[in-house]
């Protein structure tokens, strides 16, 4: 079981294509929660809820961060 408690968020509009990743996921093992975004604007959405809800505010991996220009 692989999981470093981050939920990844999946942005594709192609159901066979989230299906793929998901299934990538099981056979690895990768138990992180996925959620699934149809579109950018979907996916802001469920970021700005995501920052609003102090339960489970979004933590950004380090890899994904971005440096000041």
């Amino acid at each position: 079981m692989k999981t470093s408690g981050y939920t990844i968020l999946l942005v594709e509009d192609d159901s066979n294509d989230v299906l793929l990743i998901q299934r990538a996921f099981r056979k690895t093992n990768l138990t992180n929660p996925l959620q699934v975004a149809r579109d950018g604007q979907e996916a802001i959405e469920y970021l700005n809820h995501q920052v609003q809800d102090e339960a489970e505010p979004v933590r950004r991996m380090p890899c994904a961060q971005t440096q000041p220009a």
